[in-house]
């Protein structure tokens, strides 16, 4: 249960993070690069076997280290925008309700063991979702924010849950660091693409603080993905989706209310509770 309270603590904290870069104005595509950079770098160097990287090709693992490494980097542009535009609290509950994807592929596809108390857990884990999000009818964003970005976090959220899941179970083999390594360096990659044409556009070069924050972002970037990963090899992924993704849910709007004063209901304080009741429903189911 340590790998899971640590991704937890480290999932909220890269929330949290992408607020904290829209009150300093800290731009997110020289950030985000920043942070692969340190990520990548990070964990080669915290490699303890030996490895060659005109070895690496031929590791099993290798291709889907490339999926992954560029489903990362979309997932992570996906938080920043959703975060800068829509607030900690919707960030949390649009990337988290993606749970529904790898459970559904947990209990499918690796025969998850599902007593009623987990089925029970996963229900309450939903409509927690929908109670911490829920906002009445205040118009706290627009069309767009609600419907577009939110979905598209979903989505990569979704994806990137269930192929770490499948690169755990098929390919890594125990090589967790090197493989988180790679897909990081093919995040590094795509992202710096990005960086390039924003580069080219803008005619301006991280500044102190972008270094700065990129960096603690690619540590806390690397930890979250390295428990989430250490997490799938322990338990089911049935289990450990929806524990750590409630987690976050609750954690990230108690943050945002005490932190950045962003208001919660009557409903939405319902929603977190229910969040820890759906926490020990899964753990013990």
């Amino acid at each position: 249960m340590v790998y899971i309270l640590l991704a937890v603590l480290a999932s909220t904290a890269i929330i949290v993070t992408f607020r904290l870069f829209e009150r300093f104005s800290i731009r997110i595509v020289p950030a985000i690069t920043v942070n692969y950079i340190v990520a990548s770098g990070f964990g080669y160097i915290n490699e303890t076997g030996t490895f060659s990287f005109a070895d690496l090709p031929a590791r099993p693992w290798f291709p889907v280290s490339i999926l992954f490494g560029i489903g990362l980097v979309g997932g992570f542009f996906m938080f920043g925008l959703t975060a800068r535009k829509s607030g900690v609290v919707m960030t949390a509950i649009a990337s988290r309700m993606s749970v529904v994807i790898p459970v559904m592929i947990g209990l499918l596809i690796f025969h998850d063991t599902a007593g009623a108390f987990k089925i029970l857990g996963i229900v309450s884990a939903l409509l927690a979702f929908y109670l911490t999000f829920h906002r009445g009818k205040d118009p706290l964003v627009t069309a767009r924010d609600r419907l577009i970005f939110p979905l598209l976090l979903f989505i990569m959220m979704g994806f990137n849950d269930s192929l770490m899941k499948f690169a755990q179970y098929y390919y890594i083999q125990g090589e967790f660091v090197l493989f988180l390594s790679t897909s990081f360096l093919f995040s590094l990659v795509t992202g710096g693409a990005v960086f390039a044409a924003d580069m080219i556009r803008n005619r301006k070069w991280p500044s102190v603080a972008e270094w700065a924050g990129g960096t603690f972002l690619g540590l806390i970037n690397w930890y979250s993905t390295l428990c989430f990963l250490k997490a799938l090899d322990l338990f089911d992924v049935s289990t450990v989706v929806p524990v750590i993704h409630v987690s976050v849910v609750g954690l990230s709007a108690l943050t945002g209310f005490f932190v950045f004063r962003e208001k919660l209901r009557p409903v939405n304080w319902v929603g977190i509770l229910l969040a820890l009741l759906a926490i020990l429903l899964i753990a013990n189911g």
